[in-house]
């Protein structure tokens, strides 16, 4: 097996007329070419013979040129590839041609070159990438013969990515047509029976060649001695052939660099390693160029180092230019980056390649943070989504993109709304390979018209609010008046009739009479409740501004929710007599009911700060419901506690009745809440919602403890001050 794990090499050469390629019906002209193309390679009688100097020199000189540390002239033959020349890939002979690099490159005329072998899909999978010698750059010319027959390559090869220039782009055709000269030599001096005098016209061919080459050539001896330089070294150098001999090439070394070019050369040939440096030539007229130099050992059959061949390409021009751009650059980028504008640019890729200082400051990144991310990364989801669906594919496209409304996200997480244009920089072949971008923040402009229609909507709606609360006061003046002067003077008298009247038939004796009486009184009492639960929510409304107290929106319309919520409670200032209140409260109940209502302090306060009519209001809604939906004679409690976070007063209500209905818990202070009770009365909240009203209206609470089948439990919460 060889190195590259393909099959052992092959017997002794086979006569060309026993490798003709039989065309069947069919096969058409490919299959015919490639039979020609296999007959005239072994016609060469080349295949499996010993290495030549001619084709390892000129192999040695691709190697230098390129700049690689492989280089192989191939030779393509029907399942394999053979080495007649090997820089770089010593052991090695041969590998199957199913995996060659070369077997691509004869398919044309021209140059075949893989930048980057892991990144072609042709090859990421070749195991001459995945595995040894781990190629990852190929170049390679067809060998091609005056018949037209390509019988394999001048490749070079390296283990890193990478592009040649134009100028070693040249140079390597050019090699690649003196090793088929070479071929073709060798073919006729072995026709001629002349093997060493076709040797030296090979030789004399390589030297022609070399001397019309564009770039300088020299050759060295073990010790560093010039041996050779051609026309166009000589021309860079102001020096004639026979000056440039033995250590004559030295005086054309600039002053400059001879330290360090003696030390490297003195290196490379100590260690007899590659020699490569760019330094400076002097002319005799004083003129100075500037030189990439590179020089191969050159080993022999024994491996015994005998010189080096090299180059020396003249690189002065090409380096002004590339200072001039470098130049150039570094002023515009300082530009760029200096601009109040906010700019960023972009590859093909979409990375950021430049941003300007004003862009940094509003986005709050430093300048390391941002340079290599792509532009998306600093957008939102949104923005980042129609960016790549939409927007960046038209700008590569159209060349041009204008005022697109987008959204940033500064560093600090916040977002800004932009308007970002850009335009596509090309190169000179019109191909796209940068685009420049500006960026216009409209964050604010944005937020002040939006606050500007909020306040335009605010305002319409409190002139809204307005017309509606003035028409609805009005209707609650109105319904104050009719109740106070219609109806509750009228019920007043009513029931002081039917108290007197009951009060004479009873001492009367007509016992039946008076207990009818009495039945009526308790309903005109229920009247008369209702009636003042009706007046006192009219108070408690005008006194709200119409918006039902302090916060309380629970129930009410849209004016009443819209007035709430900018109303502010009203603190009590002055402090009533707790006692005092509740008996007021109780003394409201019914004459029979107010011996069911069983007082418990566990605080010591005889007084607090609370409005007590509020209060008293609450209380008389709160005892009604308890001794109206409970048993008669259950006892209905009422207990006073303290409260130290926040600092109030709490007022318990707590009755053994049936609890309250669950369709009524979701919606407890809602007005107009018509309940059916078990006991076949209907409620409408009015009550619950009044005294909810009533506690809220101070800054209090009314709270729901408990409701169930054993009783419910109520909280009047009062607060003192400390914050509370």
């Amino acid at each position: 097996m060889n190195a590259f794990g393909g099959p052992p090499a092959p017997g002794p050469q086979r006569p060309a007329a026993d490798l003709v390629v039989r065309v069947v019906a069919g096969e058409g002209d490919a299959a015919a070419a490639e039979a020609r193309r296999l007959a005239r390679l072994h016609e060469l009688q080349l295949l499996d013979t010993a290495a030549e100097p001619m084709f390892d020199r000129l192999a040695r000189l691709a190697s230098q040129v390129a700049g690689t540390p492989i280089a192989l002239i191939s030779l393509v033959d029907a399942q394999r590839q053979w080495f007649k020349a090997n820089v770089g890939l010593q052991g090695t002979e041969q590998t199957p041609r199913a995996v060659a690099f070369c077997a691509h490159t004869i398919g044309s005329d021209a140059m075949f070159e893989v930048a980057d072998a892991q990144a072609d899909q042709r090859f990421a999978d070749n195991p001459l990438v995945t595995g040894e010698p781990g190629i990852r750059f190929y170049a390679g010319v067809p060998l091609t013969l005056a018949g037209g027959e390509r019988i394999g390559t001048l490749c070079v090869i390296d283990r890193q990515p990478r592009h040649l220039s134009a100028g070693q782009h040249a140079q390597l055709v050019e090699l690649g047509r003196t090793v088929v000269h070479a071929i073709e030599l060798r073919e006729q001096a072995r026709r001629l029976d002349g093997a060493l005098e076709a040797l030296a016209a090979s030789e004399a061919k390589y030297r022609l060649l070399s001397d019309a080459l564009p770039i300088g050539v020299y050759h060295a001896d073990g010790q560093g001695r010039g041996t050779y330089t051609n026309p166009s070294w000589q021309e860079t150098a102001g020096l004639t052939h026979a000056q440039s001999l033995g250590e004559g090439w030295a005086q054309a070394i600039h002053p400059g660099d001879r330290a360090e070019l003696f030390a490297r050369w003195s290196e490379a040939l100590a260690r007899e390693q590659r020699f490569s440096m760019r330094l400076r030539m002097q002319r005799p007229d004083g003129a100075v160029r500037v030189v990439e130099s590179r020089a191969q050992p050159q080993r022999d059959d024994t491996g015994r180092l005998i010189g080096y061949v090299g180059y020396a390409e003249d690189v002065t021009e090409r380096q002004a230019a590339q200072a001039a751009l470098e130049r150039s650059n570094a002023e515009l980028r300082q530009l760029y980056e200096l601009t109040p504008a906010k700019l960023h640019s972009i590859d093909t890729e979409g990375r950021i390649v430049t941003v300007s200082e004003a862009w940094l400051d509003r986005l709050g990144y430093r300048r390391e943070e941002v340079l290599g991310r792509r532009s998306v990364d600093f957008l939102t989801p949104a923005s980042r989504e129609a960016v790549l669906s939409e927007h960046l594919p038209q700008l590569w496209s159209r060349g041009r993109s204008d005022q697109l409304p987008l959204q940033m996200v500064h560093r600090d997480g916040s977002v800004l709304d932009v308007l970002l244009s850009a335009v596509l920089v090309v190169d000179d072949k019109g191909r796209p390979h940068r685009a420049l971008a500006v960026v216009k923040d409209v964050t604010e402009v944005l937020a002040r018209a939006a606050e500007l229609r909020r306040e335009q909507a605010a305002r319409r709606e409190i002139e809204r609010q307005a017309t509606e609360l003035e028409r609805l006061a009005g209707e609650r003046s109105h319904m104050l008046d009719l109740l106070a002067h219609e109806v509750r003077q009228p019920l007043n008298n009513a029931s002081a009739a039917i108290q007197s009247a009951g009060a004479l038939l009873a001492a009367k004796g007509e016992q039946a009479a008076s207990a009818r009486l009495e039945r009526a009184q308790g309903v005109l009492a229920e009247v008369q409740g209702h009636v003042e639960n009706t007046l006192a929510l009219s108070a408690l409304l005008a006194d709200a501004g119409g918006a039902g107290g302090a916060g309380g929106a629970e129930g009410a319309g849209e004016a009443d929710r819209g007035a709430a919520a900018a109303a502010v409670p009203a603190a009590p200032e002055e402090e009533a007599d707790i006692d005092t209140v509740l008996a007021v409260a109780v003394a409201e109940l019914p004459v029979a009911e107010r011996g069911r209502v069983a007082v418990r302090r566990l605080t010591a306060a005889r007084t607090a700060l609370m409005d007590s009519s509020l209060v008293r209001l609450a209380l008389r809604n709160l005892l009604g419901n308890a001794v109206r939906h409970t048993a008669p004679g259950t006892p209905v409690q009422l207990c006073i506690s303290d409260s130290e976070a926040p600092l109030a007063l709490c007022i318990d209500v707590t009755d053994q009745g049936p609890g309250l209905p669950p369709e009524l818990l979701p919606r407890l202070f809602e007005r107009g809440n018509r309940v059916r009770h078990a006991d076949g009365r209907t409620s409408h909240g009015l009550g619950l919602f009044i005294a909810h009203r009533a506690l809220r209206a101070q800054g209090g609470e009314l709270r729901l403890l408990h409701s169930g089948a054993d009783g419910t439990a109520w909280r009047l919460v009062l607060p003192q001050g400390g914050g509370g």
